[in-house]
């Protein structure tokens, strides 16, 4: 009887917090329509930063965008570096707040899967092809990806499984920034199924 009571008791002092979605309002354009795009969150300008993505059919984007979560202002980051990445859906992106970067890696191009590694400063709006080193992921798309920092402060990008040219993949990838080399991590015991694609 006393545990019943302290259950009761508990469970009539939580608070249920209800979850909901609003449409933020914003001023300026926003980008065009598009699906498959990447963002990832600008903690110096409490922003996201958004790139490529697809209009359908053959229309993929290769354009920068941000939003400022303070001003609900979207801004376009046209880029003034004569090189840049080609257009793309189902790729992957990472920020360096540190440096104010943006990284992307692989996705899918109207000629196929891609693995390319670009950065592009977001202060001075220059695209730069990253020559990569060490265990380089082949050309991929919709893989899982986030980022996170070891013991020492170094940024390491993480990509995990998606789709190859012709197959599903449950590999592990790390990225390490300063050095601009990735490692495959070995395979475990007990691996995560192949079939996971766009999570």
């Amino acid at each position: 009887m006393k545990r019943l009571l302290w259950y009761l008791h508990f469970f009539s002092t939580i608070k249920v917090l209800a979850f909901s979605y609003s449409r933020l309002p914003f001023t300026d354009s926003p980008p065009s329509i598009r699906q498959y795009a990447c963002a990832d969150y600008y903690t110096k300008e409490n922003s996201l930063i958004i790139f490529g993505g697809n209009q359908g059919s053959d229309i993929n984007f290769n354009d920068v965008w941000e939003f400022n979560l303070t001003a609900n202002l979207w801004n376009s980051l046209t880029p003034i570096s004569t090189t840049y990445p080609n257009p793309r859906m189902f790729h992957g992106c990472w920020i360096d707040d540190d440096n104010s970067m943006l990284y992307i890696f692989g996705g899918r191009s109207n000629s196929g899967p891609l693995n390319d590694l670009w950065r592009y400063d977001l202060v001075n709006l220059q695209w730069k092809q990253i020559d990569q080193k060490g265990d380089i992921p082949s050309a991929r798309s919709a893989f899982a990806w986030t980022k996170y920092k070891d013991s020492d402060g170094n940024l390491k990008l993480v990509s995990f499984a998606g789709f190859l040219k012709d197959e599903y993949t449950n590999e592990l990838y790390i990225y390490d920034v300063p050095s601009s080399t990735w490692t495959k991590k070995p395979a475990g015991t007990q691996l995560p199924p192949v079939s996971y694609i766009s999570h």
